[in-house]
């Protein structure tokens, strides 16, 4: 039978990196947490309409609020355990309209407004360490394929299971853990028959 090792990912690739499309603001003055570091968010959201007015730092409070609820689709974007008091995410209403076409406004706010959720859901489980990889041995123990940087521990729904052909089942399952020295260790075995 093969063995499937589920291992903590020590490593793993930041998921603002790739397939995101919210901007995280992030105040923080200690290091660099979102996608953008921002001293004053008052000013960054007066800069967000550089490309939507001419002279962004002459308009009033109100004005600026209207353009950027006209333009943009903004959420609060705290994630626990991180100190910062002001975060917001944001997304451009024109490439929500790219994206998803044929919705309505109010669609297209939902949509965001579960596709903004789950983005910073997916940051904070990144922050939180709960990322991991496989490797995928034959019964001989010699590795048939790998793969890293996974989001959850939860192989059967995390992506690992979309990476393993279906000929490689029925599997033996097991959680690996690291002990001393980085050595990853079983922790727990299990079998899984057929491909989820």
């Amino acid at each position: 039978m093969n063995i499937l090792q589920i291992i903590p990912d020590r490593h793993p690739p930041s998921p603002r990196e790739y397939d995101i499309l919210f901007t995280i603001a992030y105040t923080s003055r200690c290091y660099l947490l979102g996608d953008v570091q921002v001293l004053d968010m008052d000013e960054h959201r007066r800069y967000m309409l550089v490309d939507v007015v001419d002279f962004p730092d002459e308009l009033s409070d109100d004005e600026v609020d209207d353009l950027l609820d006209e333009n943009y689709f903004i959420f609060s974007a705290h994630i626990p355990g991180q100190p910062s008091r002001d975060s917001i995410m944001y997304m451009e209403k024109a490439e929500a309209r790219i994206n998803w076409p044929g919705l309505t406004e109010d669609e297209r706010e939902e949509r965001a407004r579960r596709v903004a959720q789950a983005e910073l859901a997916e940051f904070a489980a990144y922050l939180a360490g709960d990322t991991c990889g496989y490797r995928l041995l034959d019964p001989d123990g010699d590795e048939l394929d790998s793969r890293w940087g996974f989001i959850g521990d939860d192989w059967k729904t995390n992506g690992i299971a979309d990476h393993i052909p279906a000929e490689y089942f029925p599997l033996e399952v097991q959680r690996m853990e690291y002990e001393y020295r980085h050595v990853p260790v079983v922790m727990e075995t299990d079998v899984c028959h057929e491909r989820p």
